[in-house]
């Protein structure tokens, strides 16, 4: 099976369309600009859920060390996820295996502040290859703890109220991607699956992923800027069908004129944001308490 699979990824690789992205070849990784280094860039996310909650973030990618063809960088980012405000600070480093293609390795911690004033930290790690039109990444998520925490923390001094009761869980998403060149931009489909688990007595949550995607350059309006929209499917036994819109800019800053939009394939990846979870995923019950 696996000795189809790369001469399958080379082929949608080579529909590389001048207009989507310019290259230099499966096999060439020097960049148009060689010496100009990736910029660090302010990414912002729009999401649209189907019962109309909106959410949010901006996320700053830092690259540190730029040895060679290796990429070392530090990512933040901040913002509103399902019930909750959530910090995630991290890094990690990409480099190239041959073929235009190349590895990355990340690890996270994320702080969330849920709308039950309560708070929750968690630690991630994550693994992605990607060549020029193919890209396979796994994040993982590991709270502090998968106890049950409630707000208020003593019902017994709040009659008559609601009383919210979350637990994080644990667990992992994954997802590849294949892309073909469509107009100026790049349409990219993706399936991924996920799964989040607590205590025996808490349901998992698991189910597959699906999300269509539209990538444009923008450099008429930033030297190296790009915009995503997308539409997601999710489904789980619990929540049924989930779907979602979202829109994706990415803005370089400082004065570093780049031209990653005629990067090559290694290029213009090995400098993008890491995509992962920015939140912590909690199951939430509510309990109304009366006065006895």
């Amino acid at each position: 099976m696996f000795r189809f699979l790369l001469p399958l990824l080379l082929a949608v690789t080579s529909l590389v369309h001048p207009h989507c992205y310019s290259t230099s070849g499966l096999g060439a990784y020097q960049l148009p600009c060689p010496d100009t280094p990736h910029p660090f860039h302010l990414d912002g996310n729009g999401l649209f859920w189907n019962d109309w909650r909106r959410d949010g973030n901006a996320t700053l990618f830092l690259p540190l060390f730029q040895p060679g063809l290796f990429v070392f960088f530090l990512q933040g980012s901040a913002g509103r996820f399902v019930e909750q405000w959530a910090v995630n600070v991290g890094g990690g480093v990409r480099g190239p295996m041959g073929c235009g293609c190349g590895w990355g390795l990340n690890c996270f911690a994320d702080y969330a502040y849920s709308d039950s004033t309560l708070s929750w930290w968690q630690g991630g790690l994550g693994a992605e290859l990607f060549g020029g039109w193919w890209e396979v990444r796994v994040n993982g998520y590991v709270p502090q703890t998968i106890e049950p925490r409630s707000s208020p923390e003593n019902p017994a001094k709040h009659p008559n109220r609601v009383i919210r009761t979350d637990v994080p869980l644990a667990g992992f998403d994954s997802e590849g991607g294949l892309g073909v060149c469509i107009g100026p931009g790049a349409l990219w489909g993706y399936a991924g699956y996920f799964r989040f688990v607590g205590q025996e007595e808490h349901p998992l949550l698991q189910g597959p992923r699906l999300r269509l995607e539209y990538q444009i350059n923008i450099p008429f309006c930033w030297a190296d800027g790009e915009a995503f929209i997308a539409a997601e499917w999710e489904n789980t036994k619990r929540l049924g069908n989930q779907t979602s819109l979202y829109i994706h800019f990415s803005l370089p800053l400082g004065n570093q004129q780049t031209c990653r939009y005629r990067m090559n394939s290694y290029g213009r990846q090995s400098g993008r944001s890491v995509r992962r979870q920015n939140g912590i995923v909690l199951f939430t019950t509510a309990t109304k308490l009366t006065s006895d």
